[in-house]
């Protein structure tokens, strides 16, 4: 379940523009200790396939913060044929965060992330410019 801080600064404005912009039907999952599933929304679209998606925030650093549920379970999602994608940034909010929110939704269309977003190495290597000092 996405953190007050990744509700606001990332998953909002992005499922807003999923739902708003380009017609995606956006559905919150709610982990809990029964459901134990290790993203924050499934995206469905009339001429794509189904998305999971998991939201981050980006320090200024480049780092992210997994929960060691995700780091335990989106490994195996991914092993079994789950698709999941982590969609990161530091602010997607406004004018200033409109291009990189943007770019994130490019991501939706890609491989799913979710085991590149897991090593902090191969995603500076795929998303250097995401993880850069702002």
């Amino acid at each position: 379940m996405a953190t007050q801080r990744e509700t606001v600064q990332i998953a909002k404005p992005f499922k807003d523009m999923l739902m708003y912009e380009y017609g995606w039907h956006v559905e919150n999952v709610h982990g809990n200790q029964f459901s134990n599933l290790p993203f924050d929304c499934i995206a469905t679209h009339s001429r794509y396939s189904m998305r999971c998606i998991e939201f981050k925030v980006v320090e200024d650093s480049g780092a992210m913060k997994f929960t060691t549920n995700q780091k335990n379970k989106l490994p195996i999602w991914a092993a079994n044929g789950g698709r999941i994608w982590v969609v990161a940034g530091h602010d997607f909010r406004g004018r200033a965060g409109m291009k990189e929110k943007k770019t994130a939704y490019n991501w939706l269309f890609d491989n799913p992330n979710s085991l590149l977003m897991l090593n902090p190495e191969l995603r500076k290597l795929k998303y250097a410019s995401l993880f850069n000092k702002r």
